[in-house]
């Protein structure tokens, strides 16, 4: 009974990661400079460019995506470019990314973990709440 309790709390870690993840890098991103956020999107550009997703253009990656997924892209961008959280005192929680495994499918991991309802999303706001944060300006349906 254990192991299914264990199984269960890394899956509910997993989540609240991936939800304090993509909040906080949406945040950032829209604190950042018009210099930074061009560097990201070079960065992401280059990535989707780079023929791991033959089927998926930047374009379409601009056009479609909703802001939780772009965020997703926006947080792996960040940390590889060594940009740090808007908020003090946190730092990227970025799943691990074994030898064999690419960025985009930590993208992808986030992506998975990602609830928009959910007890880990609630306690990821509610932290982010508590350090002053407004997460109801935080839009991650929009496009």
């Amino acid at each position: 009974m254990r192991l299914f309790q264990r199984l269960k709390q890394q899956k509910i870690r997993r989540r609240y990661i991936a939800a304090l993840t993509i909040y906080v890098a949406a945040y950032t991103y829209r604190q950042l400079s018009t210099t930074d956020q061009n560097r990201i999107s070079d960065w992401v550009r280059h990535l989707i460019d780079s023929g791991l997703l033959p089927a998926f253009s930047f374009k379409e990656f601009e056009l479609f995506l909703q802001i939780r997924a772009k965020a997703a892209f926006w947080a792996v961008a960040m940390k590889s470019l060594g940009i740090p959280p808007a908020i003090p005192g946190e730092v990227w929680q970025i799943p691990g990314q074994p030898r064999l495994r690419s960025r985009f499918s930590v993208v992808n991991k986030l992506l998975q973990n990602w609830r928009l309802i959910g007890a880990p999303t609630t306690q990821a706001q509610d932290y982010l709440k508590s350090k002053g944060i407004d997460v109801m300006s935080i839009d991650l349906h929009s496009r």
